[in-house]
């Protein structure tokens, strides 16, 4: 089966309602998705290229009303350099211990959620059991968990889908107390890094919008490339 021309056809997958933008205010947004119960990494991988994430079980890709903003974005990890905010970053947080955990949710984990969700995004994102297991722990491709300590304290936990040459984020979330350790920034940094340790090629971060002031972080990561949703990418060294 010729994957790529479908991919290119969007998978024959029909546009969904439109609703109101996540990201930019007063403008209407809509994806193509469907349901997936398991998808292999290599195909999931094609999926990425030609603009499509996941969300739980849930795939999709924005087909919103007269705007293209979203971008995918991913790191080719073995060109990568930190600067010199990145170093000093390093540097500060290298007391944090990482362990590769179980992919399952807990009370715990639950706990740590809400708390970040409380703190950062006002309790407005799921925060019950049924909605937080759904969200993270639900996955049609292989995915890896890593849980970061700080002297022994539960400081943060990042979920990454894995593939034969990849790294793909899905989600990070820290205890608010650590808010001065820039922990989102330096869990990226830490995956960028493991990956290049695993010889894999890259870490994706899922959308770019350049109208998005709270995804500005994405382009600090030098060099990065960005995706046409066609399977084609532009590389960006300054």
């Amino acid at each position: 089966m010729d994957w790529n021309h479908l991919l290119l056809q969007d998978l024959g997958v029909p546009v969904g309602a439109e609703h109101e933008c996540p990201y930019l205010p007063e403008r209407q947004a809509a994806e193509r998705a469907f349901l997936a119960e398991a998808l292999p990494p290599d195909f999931y991988h094609s999926l990425m290229d030609h603009g499509w994430r996941r969300s739980g079980m849930v795939v999709y890709k924005p087909a919103c009303p007269g705007c293209q903003a979203c971008t995918p974005i991913r790191i080719p990890v073995a060109d990568f350099r930190p600067n010199r905010t990145q170093r000093r970053l390093l540097a500060r947080n290298a007391d944090i211990t990482a362990e590769a955990t179980p992919c399952t949710p807990t009370q715990e984990k639950l706990d740590l959620f809400v708390r970040y969700q409380t703190a950062r995004h006002s309790g407005t994102m799921c925060t019950n059991w049924h909605e937080f297991s759904s969200f993270l722990y639900s996955s049609p491709i292989a995915t890896a968990e890593y849980t970061f300590r700080i002297e022994g304290n539960l400081a943060a936990i990042a979920i990454v889908d894995v593939g034969r040459s990849y790294f793909s984020a899905v989600y990070t979330y820290f205890d608010p107390d650590f808010e001065h350790r820039s922990l989102g920034t330096w869990a990226i940094l830490w995956f960028i890094q493991r990956a290049r340790a695993l010889g894999l090629t890259h870490y994706y971060l899922g959308y770019f919008i350049d109208e998005c002031r709270k995804m500005n972080y994405k382009t600090a990561f030098r060099p990065f490339e960005l995706g046409n949703g066609r399977g084609e990418w532009t590389r960006y060294d300054a």
